[in-house]
């Protein structure tokens, strides 16, 4: 049982990371760099250490479920569980207190993490 809490967590958190790129690309990103809203944006380089900052965590969030179901397929892994569950639990909070509302994003690395611990606490 504890395997499957930790393979549920891990595929959870790759959607989580490609949803945040593929949407936030999408809806968040294109619209910022069409308006050019700001001088600050008009420079190439700015825009693209904008857009690997934003990557950067759906980068983070699908290793990390890689590794969750790799541990879970090996029936070990207490530390990738740990520290993944620990990732997630503080970014879809963060996520939540940044928009200050609900968010499916936030929603989703939060429940991977909860996913994370209750391998855990099923006995790894």
């Amino acid at each position: 049982m504890a395997s499957l809490f930790l393979i549920a967590s891990g595929l959870l958190g790759i959607a989580t990371g490609f949803g945040h790129s593929l949407l936030g690309e999408r809806n968040v990103l294109r619209p910022l760099f069409a308006e050019d809203a700001s001088a600050f944006l008009r420079k190439g380089r700015r825009r693209e250490l904008l857009r690997g900052v934003w990557h950067l965590p759906s980068l983070a969030w699908a290793i990390l479920g890689v590794a969750l179901v790799q541990a879970g397929l090996a029936g070990a892994g207490h530390a990738i569980a740990a520290s993944a569950g620990t990732i997630f639990v503080l970014s879809g909070l963060a996520n939540w207190m940044a928009l200050r509302s609900f968010h499916i994003g936030g929603t989703m690395a939060v429940a991977a993490g909860c996913l994370a611990f209750a391998g855990i606490l099923a006995g790894l």
